[in-house]
């Protein structure tokens, strides 16, 4: 026998061919014990050490999102994720803590650093849309349409929900790259208080920036004082720093920002 098929004869009796059968909820999933093992730590620890699901091959999931899990098993299996997941702008915010904590859970390292970097390329991406909305309405009490926000606003509901930290932290980064000008928004305040918890911390830290600058919260800057770009003139455009020095608001672009940095 040629050391190939010794291999070959050792891989299987050690049944890592065998088939392994996840549960959750009203799903199941038939997958290759020697791809689970070799990938999630959660999987290999439950596969391999003496526990009950090493001897059967049968993991039951509680207390864990349907989609999520099968999210997870397909990235597991392909290494990418299905795009459509985070297309509609009502439930992808939703979906990405969704995932976040199912990467938790299984030690899925790779996949939390994938939709954490996402989740903040889409939170910058609203940041700046919040942003150009104050800048352009003359009135800034009144500047937001409900259905701009519902998203995002369910992402943080269940951030918080699950009282998952790190995403808890991505939605209040939101208010942090708009520079909290959206806090005047009478939509999006009367929307933000059904979620105490998240509205606690925003209101915690909108007040330690109005206490310091106040006119950030009542004035749109006018243009960049580095190199006095027009607002959202370009594509691309977002205020990278805002403050104020006496009665004036004043602000550099991202342009002038990533150069400097």
């Amino acid at each position: 026998m040629d050391a190939h098929s010794k291999h070959d004869a050792r891989l299987l009796e050690s049944e890592f061919l065998a088939v392994v059968v996840v549960k959750c909820e009203d799903r199941k999933w038939n997958l290759h014990k020697v791809i689970l093992v070799s990938r999630p730590e959660w999987f290999k620890k439950a596969l391999c050490g003496d526990f009950t699901e090493a001897k059967t091959n049968d993991i039951v999931l509680v207390d864990q999102d349907i989609n999520a899990v099968d999210w997870m098993i397909r990235w597991i299996n392909t290494s990418a994720l299905d795009p459509s997941i985070f297309e509609a702008e009502d439930t992808a915010y939703e979906s990405y803590v969704l995932l976040a904590r199912c990467a938790d859970f299984f030690l899925l390292d790779d996949l939390r650093q994938l939709w954490l970097d996402r989740l903040r390329s889409r939170i910058r991406e609203k940041a700046t849309w919040a942003q150009k909305a104050f800048n352009t309405c003359p009135d800034h009490r009144d500047q937001v349409r409900k259905k701009d926000i519902v998203g995002l606003l369910k992402g943080a509901a269940k951030a918080y929900e699950l009282n998952c930290d790190i995403t808890k932290e991505a939605f209040l980064e939101f208010l942090k790259l708009d520079h909290y000008c959206i806090m005047v928004d009478h939509q999006f305040v009367e929307s933000a208080k059904a979620i105490p918890a998240f509205w606690h911390d925003a209101l915690e830290r909108g007040h330690a920036v109005f206490m310091e600058s106040p006119l950030n919260f009542l004035l749109a800057p006018w243009f960049c004082v580095n190199c006095q770009a027009e607002p959202f003139a370009e594509d691309g455009f977002y205020w990278a720093t805002v403050w104020c020095e006496g009665a004036e608001i004043l602000a550099t672009c991202g342009k002038c920002f990533e150069a400097e940095a």
